[in-house]
């Protein structure tokens, strides 16, 4: 075996996988989509008394009690925040308005039709957009006993209804959860001009090594 032929033989798999590395690269897998880093618009709405905080989306809470936002100081108690997460958002709401049409609840002190409703959810980089919520109760009911809250989406915004609900009472605090897993459908990346260029030109280096 002459050299030239140890050259083609050690080059062609090295530019296979070149082209594998390019290609895998240009499609980010859904499951690493995420919203952090990502601005998203919180407003808090009461019978037409509205606050509105745009945040970005960290590990962390995003709206805490008294954190200098408008929500944080003007609407949640002590023990009340919001977290944003890649694809829910987490409510810790505390009761203590007054007690709630079922025994052992107590409400939040809000008008009935009072709702958050977060806007811009949409993963950044990778497109993606909101076909379902499905939502997780704990210490915290509705009108009704079993009934959930009420939720609105879009694509990119989510409407929870919070003038309803009830929180469980305690010997402490009355504290509940409210988690909003969202379904989100994820576009693929489209991919960049430059692609059928690239795959030209390994073809025509390939065919050349073939007629040396």
């Amino acid at each position: 075996m002459n050299s030239n032929q140890i050259f083609k033989n050690a080059t062609r798999p090295r530019l296979i996988f070149l082209a594998l590395i390019f290609i895998v690269g240009l499609y980010p897998q859904a499951s690493q989509a995420t919203l952090l880093g990502q601005e998203i618009k919180i407003t808090f709405d009461e019978d037409a008394f509205t606050l509105i905080d745009t945040v970005t989306v960290t590990e962390n809470k995003e709206i805490l009690s008294f954190d200098g936002s408008n929500i944080g100081d003007d609407i949640l108690l002590d023990f009340e925040s919001i977290d944003i997460g890649s694809e829910s958002i987490v409510l810790e709401l505390q009761g203590g308005g007054g007690n709630h049409s079922i025994d052992g609840y107590s409400i939040l002190g809000f008008d009935t039709n009072t709702f958050y409703l977060f806007e811009g959810l949409n993963w950044g980089g990778i497109p993606g957009k909101i076909t379902g919520v499905t939502i997780d109760l704990v210490d915290i009911i509705g009108v009704d006993e079993n009934t959930d809250p009420i939720v609105e989406f879009t694509n990119e915004s989510v409407k929870l209804f919070i003038g309803t609900l009830g929180i469980k009472e305690t010997a402490g605090v009355d504290v509940g959860t409210i988690t909003l897993d969202l379904t989100v459908e994820h576009s693929p990346v489209p991919l960049p001009a430059s692609l059928p260029l690239f795959l030209s030109a390994l073809i025509f280096v390939s065919r050349r090594f073939r007629l040396k």
